[in-house]
């Protein structure tokens, strides 16, 4: 295998059912929000009043629900983070206010209507939300944006990759360590740029996973050829065992199981 070109980010297949306190506690919150923001709209739009955004979407049940489906691992960088952080359930559109590009002033409200929606929960390490994405979230056409609950959601057209919605695997792809938009997608540049998935800590880890990688897919290679002239039990073993490895590499809740199926099958 050449390794030539690897995926930064995995499609993320979340259960159908949200957890019971989105539909319950999570609901009424959001009525409460949509009621207030109908009230006084101008206020909520100038900044004079704010949200107070209830910590619901970080219940138990939720994060338990997201570390599940995500397999323990971030949903932009494909990292474990379980063992060395908390990790935080990231808002894909931002609840408070948000920035179309860095240095932008903050525009509100959020997206407060989707503070306890399902669809727009994800779990993600702490650098992937706090240090880069943060509340960017920018538009093909800012003209488009929904700017409340009664806006048409469906006509934006997001920059950022809903790893849920989307296969990211057609916008982003790797070469070597690193990431780059395929075909010079928008949509894949930016996600790159705002998740920081080119950040050197993260490529230098990948370096060392493409390395393992190139190792045991040698030794298997290597065990294959002394089988195939000797078949010993003792050999055989080996091999069986180097392949489970292999195989584990390659399982959903793998970290960066994405780089290690490009690695093997590219």
């Amino acid at each position: 295998p050449s390794g030539a070109e690897v995926r930064p980010m995995i499609r993320v297949v979340k259960p159908t059912a949200p957890p019971a306190v989105l539909l319950t506690t999570g609901a009424v919150h959001r009525q409460s929000h949509c009621d207030d923001f109908d009230a006084a709209p101008d206020e909520y739009r100038s900044g004079a009043r704010t949200f107070d955004i209830a910590d619901v979407y970080r219940a138990d049940e939720v994060k338990e629900a997201l570390r599940v489906a995500q397999h323990g691992k971030c949903a932009f960088c494909e990292s474990y983070f379980k063992h060395i952080a908390f990790g935080d359930v990231e808002h894909f559109r931002p609840k408070g206010g948000y920035r179309r590009r860095d240095g932008d002033p903050l525009r509100q409200p959020g997206y407060y209507w989707l503070a306890y929606e399902w669809s727009n929960l994800f779990y993600s390490c702490q650098l992937c939300n706090q240090q880069f994405k943060r509340n960017l979230f920018p538009l093909r056409d800012n003209r488009r944006r929904a700017r409340s609950h009664r806006s048409d959601l469906a006509s934006e057209q997001p920059l950022l990759i809903d790893p849920a919605a989307h296969d990211p695997a057609a916008h982003i792809g790797f070469r070597g360590e690193y990431a780059f938009a395929r075909n010079g997608s928008r949509e894949g540049e930016t996600t790159i740029a705002v998740l920081g998935l080119n950040r050197e800590g993260l490529a230098e880890v990948r370096r060392k996973r493409l390395q393992d990688l190139r190792i045991l897919s040698e030794l298997c290679d290597e065990l294959r050829a002394a089988v195939a002239t000797n078949p010993g039990p003792l050999r055989q073993a080996q091999l069986r065992e180097r392949e489970r490895e292999l195989r584990e590499r390659l399982a959903d809740d793998a970290e960066y199981a994405a780089l290690a199926r490009a690695f093997v099958t590219p």
